[in-house]
């Protein structure tokens, strides 16, 4: 009756996972420590981040 949805990762989605959390992650420490690169393009790497993330879901299959 139900709609069942399978969320299986494959190497793409797990390299874009993993690029988005270092993104994030990055953009956490130039939030929380004034450090040279990250704490000025912080903004600009959450964004990224997401964005990395959002993409990877929209175009998973193809």
């Amino acid at each position: 009756m139900g709609v069942e949805f399978a969320m299986k990762l494959t190497a793409t989605t797990l390299l874009l996972c993993l690029l988005s959390a270092a993104l994030v992650i990055g953009s956490l420490f130039g939030y929380a420590r004034p450090l040279p690169f990250l704490s000025e393009h912080k903004y600009w790497l959450m964004s990224g981040g997401w964005a990395v993330l959002f993409l990877g879901f929209v175009f998973k299959g193809e």
